[in-house]
This record gives C-alpha cells, structure tokens and sequence, in this order.
C-alpha cells in the first residue's frame, strides 16, 4: 500500500533531525556563546562592538541578553557574522515525528472505541 505524501514528510523531517538528536550537545557557557567565543578570540568589549557597529554598552546588552535567554534570532545572526561563525539551531522532538503521529492516532481511535461503548463519553 502506497504512504500517504504527508508520511513521507514526517519521515524525512525525522532523518534531518537524526543528526541534531545524535549530536548530545553540551550546556551553553553560563556567560554565553558570544561572551566565550569573544573572549577565546582575544577580543575586547570594544573591539567586538566596532565589529558590530554598536557601543560598549550596546555589546554588553546584547551577551547579557544570550546569557540569559531572551535574545532575538536576528540579533544572534548578528553577533555570529561578528565573529565569523555559523548559527545553527533547530527544534529537536524527543520523540521522532512518526512516533508522536502514531501515538496520536492510537489515542483517538481509543477515544473512538470508548465513544462507542460509552456515548455520554466526550471523544477528546
């Protein structure tokens, strides 16, 4: 029996984040990514800020910011151009897609099922 394309879909978005789930990345520096990468390049606050065309200040905010998890997307790009690096990130499940699809369809038919036996029953 042929799958239906959406499957297809799923099975391949699983293999793309095959790797990522692979990879067991480590924590993220208690200071930060830029902050480490910064400093590990011998670069000064000001230095980096001439880099990004912004101030000394406007650096610190900005490491800040990615220490403590609330920095923008574009604002990262910005800061990994500045140090010549490559921005990666991606949503991993903990579970593979197909999985959670298998698992969600089990769980309506059993609803169905019950619906069934039991009409009073709500099907969600």
């Amino acid at each position: 029996m042929k799958r239906p394309i959406h499957e297809h879909q799923i099975d391949r978005l699983d293999a793309l984040l095959a790797p990522w789930k692979a990879a067991h990345l480590g924590a993220r520096p208690s200071l930060g990514w830029a902050r480490a990468i910064r400093e590990a390049l011998g670069l000064s606050v000001s230095a980096f800020g001439r880099r990004l065309g912004m101030t000394h200040a406007g650096v610190r905010k900005l490491e800040a910011a990615e220490a403590a998890g609330v920095i923008t997307l574009a604002s990262l790009y910005k800061l990994a151009e500045a140090l010549d690096c490559d921005l990666r990130y991606a949503l991993v499940p903990r579970t593979s897609l197909s999985q959670r699809n298998r698992e969600r369809v089990q769980a309506v038919v059993r609803s169905m099922l019950y619906q069934l036996t039991d009409p009073e029953r709500e099907a969600w």
